[in-house]
């Protein structure tokens, strides 16, 4: 279980969000704001898929902003416009029985052509979850279709050896089979062994994720982004 669903990883992830120290006082101070034009941690950048994804293969995806962002203190000077565009990526491992993609957001450039890095900010769905979620296809036709057909390879393979219970030509344990029937068995065989190490392949297959242009979504903003000045002011 904890190597199919990946959960060492997922308690690695834990350990290291984890600050050293058992002191029960924090260490920082209350901070006022860098700068008036400030996007603190927290909020959200809301946006829509402009590509889709498919868990299959790894790739880049993009999106677009689809509201404007404000200052976090004064929500007077806009910072992030609407229309902007985003470039992220998503994981492509998948394990049994996940049904969500992780998303991670790099950068946004914005309509006049400037942009920003966004250090891999997660994206979550409108209700606030980690990941995507949309199309899941488990293959469950495939795997148990395959299943089934790696029994009738094995069943075969049984029925080709010569001397078995169901032996070629009504042959029992105390028959001496032909030069004919040893070689028929020896291939069956072979042939069994190869299906059968296809078909395990093919068996361990990992669910495929699929996410539609334009699905919509917000990033979490996990740090404090700070801009030079506003995109525009409110009222202007």
């Amino acid at each position: 279980y904890d190597q199919t669903n990946m959960q060492s990883e997922k308690d690695r992830f834990l350990k290291d969000s984890k600050k050293s120290g058992s002191s029960d006082l924090l260490e920082s101070a209350v901070k006022s704001p860098v700068s008036p034009f400030e996007v603190q941690a927290g909020s959200f950048i809301h946006a829509e898929l402009v590509t889709g994804i498919n868990s299959d293969l790894p790739g880049t995806v993009t999106a677009q902003v689809t509201g404007n962002l404000y200052d976090s203190v004064h929500e007077r000077f806009l910072l992030i416009p609407q229309g902007s565009k985003l470039v992220g990526k998503y994981d492509s491992k998948v394990s049994v029985g996940q049904t969500r993609v992780l998303m991670a957001w790099e950068r946004i450039i914005f309509p006049n052509g400037r942009s920003i890095d966004l250090s891999g900010m997660e994206g979550v769905d409108l209700e606030g979850y980690a990941g995507f979620h949309d199309l899941v296809d488990n293959h469950y036709l495939k795997i148990f279709g395959n299943a089934i057909l790696m029994s009738l390879v094995m069943a075969g393979a049984q029925m080709s050896q010569p001397g078995g219970g169901y032996g070629m030509g009504g042959m029992n344990s105390f028959s001496n089979p032909s030069m004919g029937q040893v070689a028929v068995g020896s291939v069956g065989q072979n042939m069994s062994q190869t299906m059968e190490q296809y078909l395990g392949n093919t068996m361990n297959i990992q669910p495929t994720l699929k996410i539609r242009p334009g699905y919509r979504f917000d990033i979490t903003v996990t740090k404090d982004m700070v801009f030079p000045g506003p995109y525009l002011v409110k009222g202007d």
